[in-house]
This record gives C-alpha cells, structure tokens and sequence, in this order.
C-alpha cells in the first residue's frame, strides 16, 4: 500500500507528506507545553513554511537533475528523518543557513546539464556566502561546489574562482555595512568560525536511538546502492559520487561545529534521503518496500518520545 502510493509521482503523495509534515509540528508543539496563543501560532506558521519550502525545494533538485527515480520515496525519508529529529522543527540560524544552503545545492547539483555554467557557479557560492553569515560552519560547503565541478566537468578553468567571488560579495557587503556603522566586531563575531571537536554533543542519551536507525538505515542503503552500481549509467555514478561526498562534508559540519547533534542533524536529511530513497526503489518485493516505510513512519512517532 505505501510503496503504491508513494511510487508515482502523483499530487496526493505530495501533499501528504506535507500534511504528515504538520503532523510532526503540531505533536512537537504540544510536547514543548506550548500555550495556544498568537506567537505560537506564528512560530507554527513560521515552522511549517520554512520546512515546506525544504521539501519543495529537494523536489525540485531532485527532479531537475534525476538524483532518484521519479517517486516520492526520498521525500518520504526526508519527512520521516523531521519526525525522528522533532528538535530541527525551530526557525534558528541552523534551519535558516540551510535553506540558502538548499538553494546552493539547486545551482550545484544542476552543474553536470552545462547550462549556465558561469551563472550557477557565482549563484552556489553567493548563497553559500549568506548561509556562512547566518551559521560559519556552511562555510565547507565551498569545497562541494569544486568537487561538483570536478565530477561533472573534469577540466580545470579560470571559472572555478566565480565561486569564490560569489561567496565573497555577500561577505563584502556585510563587511561595508558594519564599516560604515563603525560595528566591525559584529562582523567578526558573525564571521568568526570555530572549529573543534566537542565529544558532549553525543553525551544526550534520548539520541542514540534515532542516530541508531539513522545509521542503520544509511549502512542498509549504501550496501544496496553500491552493490548495484552496474545498473545505473555514468551520469547517475557521478550524481551518487557527489551525493557522497555530500554527506561527508554535512558529517565534517556536524562534528567540528560543537552544536548540539539534534540541531546540526538536519544537513545530513539531504544526502541520507536520496541515498535511501535510491536504494527504496530497487527494492523488488512490494511487501518489503511497505514494511519498511511503514516501519520507518511508526518509529518516527514512538521515537522521539524518549528525546527528553
């Protein structure tokens, strides 16, 4: 029945992950012993177009570069992973960084058709550039942008500096505003990146059960997906590669930022749920895609109970 309903790329599967979506936020709010009131409301509002805007926008990524089979699988992962991780549902610098970051991944990911080239490598940087203001540590995702080139274009060139000055223009003007209001130690204060690695991020108890079936659903599908690589031509191998790569870069942010886990989760949502819903749909077995997705969907309920 799930793996059905999700398998088309149908409006109905959108929009019900989308009401699943609400689903999660309203259980989060009333767990957090919110009072029903105006600012509740707005943070509701707030919290749901925010996240709604990330699902439109891996849908878009997704389709316009043929990351994964046309279905719902890997939205439905994405959703799922929220539920599991109920602590990212907030409007912070983390969840604001990675929307510019999402927009980033628009314009890199869309590197291998060759079509404005010189416009998506200064765009990926320029939004890489505002995410940085907002949270330093998406600073990494600079490097992605080169291995992306790498992958896609294999050719070294003046155009990997556009990049560099994409990110730089956001940098500038910030720099100039705070100049001119005499406020340069706001700006280094913004700008300042910290890097260490702080063990106490992984010290909360309630997370190891949802990292757990994170780790395990991620192990599960990179067997599967590597397993059966022969089925998929260069374009998608190089896709994956990059997806890879993806997924180290968001583990080198969350590991050397020293931010709580359950805030820093949400850049792994990206690069787990293609890879999972990859590995989804090559699943053969009607019964066992269903099991798994109604597992998955069951755990995100029960789990996050225990995140107290």
């Amino acid at each position: 029945m799930f793996a059905r309903f999700f398998k088309k790329s149908e409006p109905i599967g959108f929009i019900s992950l989308v009401a699943l979506l609400l689903v999660y936020i309203l259980i989060h709010l009333f767990r957090g012993n919110y009072e029903v009131n105006t600012e509740s409301l707005m943070e509701l509002v707030g919290v749901f177009f925010l996240f709604s805007l990330f699902i439109f926008l891996l849908d878009s990524i997704i389709y316009k570069n043929q990351l994964t089979p046309n279905n719902y699988y890997t939205i439905y992962v994405f959703v799922v992973l929220i539920g599991l991780f109920p602590s990212v549902l907030v409007i912070s610098k983390i969840s604001i960084s990675y929307f510019f970051i999402l927009l980033a991944m628009r314009q890199i990911y869309s590197i291998q058709t060759n079509k404005k080239l010189l416009l998506e490598l200064f765009d990926s940087g320029f939004y890489i550039g505002i995410a940085f203001l907002i949270y330093p540590a998406t600073g990494f995702f600079i490097f992605f942008i080169w291995i992306s080139y790498a992958f896609y274009i294999h050719i070294f060139s003046k155009d990997l500096f556009l990049p560099v000055l994409g990110f730089l223009a956001p940098l500038f003007l910030s720099f100039t505003y705070y100049f001119l209001t005499d406020n340069l130690a706001s700006f280094k204060s913004i700008t300042e990146l910290n890097i260490f690695f702080d063990y106490r991020v992984f010290t909360r108890k309630a997370l190891y059960i949802p990292l757990l079936i994170v780790s395990i659903l991620c192990f599960w599908a990179l067997v599967k997906l590597f397993s059966n690589r022969h089925l998929f031509g260069i374009k998608w191998n190089n896709s994956f590669n990059l997806v890879l790569f993806h997924l180290l870069v968001s583990l080198i942010i969350i590991l050397t930022s020293g931010v709580a886990v359950e805030e820093t989760i949400l850049f792994l949502f990206f690069s787990v749920s293609i890879i999972a819903g990859n590995s989804i749909s090559l699943i053969q077995k009607n019964w066992f895609k269903d099991t798994l997705l109604l597992v998955l969907l069951v755990l995100s309920f029960l789990t996050p109970f225990s995140m107290n």
